[in-house]
């Protein structure tokens, strides 16, 4: 089988489609850090059945689908897809290629399938079985992995030899057998309690079927005595009607009358309705004339009231328009003369301007020429001033450096008398941290040999502290397992008490009294069965001999007993017996033979209270025990009357020579008690068992306890060693690394104070010349400082004078610019005032022209008052001849109205009559309806009830009399009252139980007979995988130790099988490299690890190699020597499996047929490029700067392809 291709979308880093072919032989995957190498391994194993997140370094299974990136958007779905080359059918599935994809979604659905066939993770892991492929298999494998085998407790090493011996079929059809086993163990358990019920329910059935006939037929007699009385009822409801049809023909030809005197009175109203409707309408039409009439009035009255507030507005507003343009004339006359003072303004302000524009010009010269004379002397002046402060800069500076030379030559006689106080302080140091090093050296060398003792004893309390927790945990285990026992037998006892307390077993009528259907009554003392107690073993003996007095109930009057009976029967709850506890013994039996003397009477096998036994003596020592019914048959004969044999299984032989015997169930009542009574004294025995191991559990928990206190004690103790063990060597340490620094210190001190002692001497030769430099810079002080004085005189002269010309400058530009804005402002005045006038002019002639307007309009309104004083006079006159119409048709409306209400009078008195006769009609239907309502239903109940009859023509001839027929009708009700109500269905119900019971019989047959095939099943399997295995570990024994010589070049490697049942026994490793002692697997470098882990994986390979293995970075813990004994085994295995190497060593580079390179160009997104080796080339294509690989040997150049996905 071969792996041909990977398919890739949406799958952690893989954004994009990748679809990548394997060829025969080793392909190799490289790449950077963190490019997405090791997803390719993950989506393998995922698509393969993995679904723990976390073996796929995520969290969730979600994690797995491309989550985006800075420029893509996270993918909805990630679906993965192996094809394989099955031409050998090594896969149990018939195809030459077997396609295997998974698809999981953001949402958490996945979806399998084989060959695009949709299927279940179960499907795919079955598929994979015993092929050595599979997501714990030992053909996956990356440095987890690695450590998993040599970290790993011994039982988790199984796998990979289970794998190898292929008992993982045989491993999975026993576990599915044992679920099996386990259902069928549950099947059998639910179908016995199925069972027990429906016997249960059956005897109940059976009783009620026969309850259901009996019933059955007292009805159908009941039916026939009823369809007699049933049809003389018929006729007489039928006489009945016909009286009643007759008499109803009457009331309805009187009715008939009464309704033609009513049409035509109602004729006669309804003339003079329409007559006083068109007076009406003429009288509507005259009232809306007035009405219409008298709102025109009123609207002239108002238009009027209107027209003359108008004409006088129209006057008011004439006389205040001519007013308005009087005012305005007389401000215009103001206006013009207010312009002529401001034309008088502007010239005069313009003259005096000019000649202030004049003088101006003229002191400007003036300044113009000081201020050059005065730039001329102080620049003079400051080149004077800039060589006096150079001398006085100089001067500065040099006795500042002479300051600076005194505070450093004080610093330096103080640093040199304490480099001197430090060299005594360190010499000092140097003799103290000698003496403590002696010290600490001394005590460092007990503490070790003190930790050395407290190890020891350390050892010795653990291994105390193991066998005592051994002890402990094989005493819990007895705990727990009394416990279970105490819990089953408990819980077994909590339900059988549950169903005694609820009276499960007993009949309805026994269950009603017990729980108190009756009251509270002391004189019913419960159950014969409640009262006696049975010795083990003759339960069913005293069954069948008591039979139903088990469940009478003992009362101690005939009253009480009376009083239940009455109760049940009122109830309707069945029926019980009673046993009074003060009836006499009957007749006395004859005396017994002397055959029966040597057999026990029952009475000797029952214990009961002493106020019982009595009753009970009378009840069973006329009745003998047997061991066998052969024993009882020589008897019968010689049996007096009453006396009966009975054996412990139930058989009884009575004095009239009849024998019961058979299989039987029974009640159960009597076991039931005697199962609590037992349980009881187990519940109590175990509990007993088991606080007497829970003290003994304490007990161990508290020297164990102990042995914990004093462990940590110890280990405590060694801790504090310990830590005072580190605590003194890294003292010693310091104290070292101090006495070094130390004799540092002095030796700087002794450098430094003879560096301070020459700087002293060097810095007083300096300060000499410095002081001779400064004497001279003084003296060229002062012959400048007498020049710059006359310099000064001069220029505060032209600055003087300067400053009186600016300020004269000034004053002039001032006052000229207050003129300036004077005579704007008067121009702008003149302007304003002229824009006024013009708006004053036109604001005259608009007023005067709607004055003009006013009065045209005020003379209109004038005529239209008179106009509208004669049209009022007019409405006036025609309102009031329409009001006399109006009066004269109201008396006509009047006039019609009191001949309708004598009409109305007429017809309510013909109304009531006909009122009196339809009542009187209605009350005979009604009577009629009642006894058609009576025949219909008569008629329906006849169809329903009485169809079936097949006899009714002789009971219609039937000729007995009605009180007798009714008296035998009560009867038969009475009797089926007597029997309560009953379960019709129960004859079916009864049929289909019984069925239902066998059916279940069957099925019980076959489930135990499937219980014991399981068993031979697993049984065979055991032993299988037994042999597989133990041939399995032995041959991949003695190849570990070969592989492990391989690797290492000598040495020698076990593989040790534990004790305990092969098939859950561990696996240890033990290792000896060459020259090194045997040792522990954990004990080895991360190198030597990797080197066994693959020694092993080689080791099984030889015996059953995987179709393909994967290799994530084994190969990254070894060097160059390793890798090269690594590689050679793998050419070993390139002619049976196909190997997938993830890698980033160059020399396993070498060994692949083809290359696959992993890169991230785009940030988050991972891509695939193809490398085909040429060895004839040395070129190869670029790769991305920041993932390009060093350089590789010149004879295994590989040429890059990018691969088209």
């Amino acid at each position: 089988m071969l792996l041909k291709k990977l398919t890739i979308s949406g799958f952690k880093s893989f954004a994009d489609k990748v679809e990548i072919e394997f060829e025969k032989g080793v392909t190799g995957i490289i790449g950077p850090n963190g490019c997405g190498k090791s997803n390719l391994s993950d989506a393998i194993r995922w698509v393969i059945g993995e679904h723990n997140p976390r073996r796929l370094r995520g969290g969730v299974m979600q994690d797995m689908i491309f989550n985006g990136s800075a420029n893509r958007p996270a993918a909805g779905m990630a679906e993965v897809s192996l094809l394989f080359d099955n031409p050998n059918g090594l896969l149990p599935i018939s195809y030459r290629e077997v396609s295997i994809t998974r698809k999981l979604y953001r949402n958490g659905d996945s979806d399998y399938f084989i060959n695009r066939t949709k299927c279940r993770l179960k499907d795919i892991t079955d598929l994979f079985l015993d092929s050595g492929i599979g997501t714990n298999a030992y053909s996956m494998m990356e440095q987890g992995r690695v450590d998993m085998i040599v970290n790993a407790k011994p039982i988790q090493r199984r796998e990979i030899l289970e794998e190898a011996a292929g008992v993982s079929r045989f491993l999975h059809r026993k576990t599915e057998a044992l679920r099996k086993l386990e259902r069928t163990d549950t099947d059998l358990t639910r179908i016995n309690d199925i069972l027990s019920e429906l016997q249960r329910q059956r005897r109940s059935l059976e009783r009620q079927a026969k309850q259901a006939e009996l019933a059955k037929k007292y009805r159908k007699t009941l039916i026939e005595v009823d369809y007699v009385l049933h049809t003389r009822k018929g006729k007489s409801l039928h006489d009945h009607l016909d009286k009643l049809t007759s008499r109803l023909k009457g009331l309805q030809a009187q009715l008939e009358m009464f309704q033609g005197q009513l049409r035509e009175i109602r004729e006669r109203k309804h003339a003079l309705n329409t007559k006083m409707q068109e007076q009406d309408l003429i009288n509507r039409k005259q009232r809306d004339a007035y009405s219409t009439a008298t709102a025109r009035l009123e609207q002239m009255e108002h238009h009027l009231h209107s027209l003359t507030e108008r004409c006088a507005e129209y006057a008011q507003l004439q006389t205040r328009l001519l007013e308005e343009c009087e005012t305005d004339q007389k401000r215009i006359e103001e206006e013009q003369r207010r312009i002529l003072q401001a034309e008088e303004q502007v010239v005069l302000l313009t003259e005096e301007i000019e000649t202030l524009k004049n003088s101006i010009l003229e002191q400007s010269e003036i300044l113009s020429q000081v201020v050059q004379q005065s730039v001329t002397i102080e620049t003079a002046g400051q080149e004077k001033q800039k060589a006096y402060l150079d001398i006085e800069h100089q001067i500065t500076e040099k006795k500042n450096q002479q300051r600076l030379w005194e505070r450093e030559k004080e610093h330096y006689t103080h640093r040199l008398e304490q480099v001197k106080k430090e060299q005594d302080h360190t010499a000092k140091e140097i003799t103290l941290h000698n003496e403590k090093l002696n010290e600490l050296t001394h005590e460092l060398s007990q503490v070790d040999a003190l930790v050395l003792e407290m190890q020891g004893q350390l050892e010795t309390v653990r291994a105390r502290l193991h066998t005592l927790t051994e002890t402990e945990s094989i005493a819990k285990t007895g705990l727990n397992a009394c416990e279970r026992r105490w819990q089953q037998a408990h819980s077994r006892w909590e339900s059988l008490s549950e169903l005694q307390a609820k009276l499960e077993g007993y009949d309805e009528g026994v269950r009603f009294l017990l729980r108190g259907g009756i009251g509270s009554n002391a004189n019913l003392l419960g159950t014969l069965a409640e009262k006696i107690h049975v010795e083990p073993g003759y339960e069913r003996a005293i069954e069948a001999a008591l039979s139903s007095k088990l469940q009478a109930v003992l009362a101690q009057t005939d009253e009480a007993v009376l009083a239940a009976i009455s109760k049940l029967q009122d109830e309707k709850k069945g029926r019980v017996s009673f046993l009074p506890l003060n009836a006499t013994a009957g007749k006395e039996i004859a005396e017994v033979p002397a055959e029966l003397s040597r057999f026990k009477p029952l009475s000797s096998l029952v214990q009961c209270e002493e106020a019982y036994l009595p009753f009970i003596k009378r009840l069973l020592d006329q009745i003998y025990l047997v061991n066998e019914l052969t024993e009882a048959f020589p008897l019968r004969n010689l049996l007096p009357f009453g006396v009966k044999i009975v054996t412990p299984s139930g058989d009884i032989v009575e004095n009239d020579g009849c024998i019961t015997g058979g299989f039987s169930t029974g009640s159960q009542i009597l076991n039931r008690a005697s199962e609590i009574s037992r349980l009881a004294e187990t519940v109590q025995l175990l509990q007993e068992e088991k606080i007497k191991l829970e003290a003994h559990v304490q007990n161990v928990r508290k020297e164990n306890s102990l042995l914990s206190a004093e462990r940590d004690n110890v280990r405590q103790t060694l801790l504090e060693k310990q830590n005072r063990q580190r605590a003194l060597r890294d003292e010693l340490e310091r104290t070292q690394k101090q006495l070094h620094r130390l004799n540092q210190t002095d030796q700087a001190y002794k450098t430094e104070e003879e560096t301070l002692i020459r700087a002293i001497e060097a810095g007083s030769r300096e300060e000499e010349h410095r002081s001779r430099q400064i004497e001279e810079l003084n003296r060229n002080k002062d012959e400048l400082e007498a020049v710059l004085n006359e310099f000064q005189t001069a220029i505060e002269e032209y600055r003087e004078k300067r400053r009186e010309i600016e300020e004269r400058l000034a004053e002039q530009r001032m006052v000229k610019l207050e003129k300036s804005k004077d005579r704007e402002r008067w121009s702008a005045d003149i302007e304003t005032v002229g824009r006024h006038l013009k708006e004053l002019e036109r604001g005259i002639e608009e007023k005067r022209h709607l004055a003009g307007q006013q009065e045209e309009r005020r003379f209109e309104t004038l005529q239209s008052i008179e106009e509208s004083k004669n049209t009022i006079t007019q409405l006036r006159e025609d309102r009031n001849s329409l009001w006399k119409e109006v009066q004269e048709n109201e008396e006509i409306h009047r006039g019609l109205r009191a001949e309708i209400q004598k009409i109305e009078e007429e017809e309510n008195r013909n109304q009531d009559q006909y009122e009196l006769i339809r009542k009187d009609k209605d009350t005979a239907d009604q009577e009629r309806m009642k006894y058609q309502v009576e025949e219909e239903y008569w008629r329906r109940q006849f169809e329903e009830t009485y169809a079936v009859l097949d006899n009714r023509e002789e009971l219609e001839r039937d000729e007995r009399g009605d009180d007798e027929l009714k008296e035998k009708s009560s009867f038969f009700r009475r009797r089926l009252e007597q029997l309560g109500l009953v379960n019709e269905l129960a004859i079916e119900e009864y049929e289909e139980v019984r069925q239902r019971c066998d059916f279940l019989e069957e099925q019980k047959n076959d489930l135990e007979k499937s219980k014991a095939d399981l068993l031979s099943t697993t049984k065979e399997l055991h032993s299988t995988t037994v042999e597989l295995f133990l041939k399995t570990f032995e041959q991949v024994k003695e190849n570990f130790n070969h592989m492990f010589r391989r690797m290492f070049n000598g040495g020698r490697a076990e593989l040790i099988l534990l004790e305990g049942d092969p098939m859950e026994a561990g696996i240890e490793i033990e290792v000896q490299p060459p020259g090194k002692k045997l040792q522990s697997i954990t004990l080895l470098s991360g190198g030597e690890k990797a080197l066994v882990a693959i020694a092993l994986l080689f080791a099984v390979y030889e015996i059953k190699p995987s179709p393909f293995c994967l290799l994530d970075e084994i190969d990254a813990p070894l060097d160059d020597n390793n890798i090269g004994r690594f590689t050679n085994l793998l050419r070993g295995f390139l002619d049976h499996s196909q190997f997938l190497i993830i890698t980033h060593s160059k020399k396993t580079m070498e060994i692949s047929d083809a290359l696959y390179g992993v890169t991230m160009a785009e940030e988050g997104v991972s891509s695939v490029y193809s490398m085909q080796f040429n060895k004839s080339k040395t070129t190869q294509l670029p790769v991305p700067e920041n993932e390009r690989y060093e350089e590789m040997e010149p004879e295994l150049e590989p040429v890059f392809e990018e691969v088209a996905v």
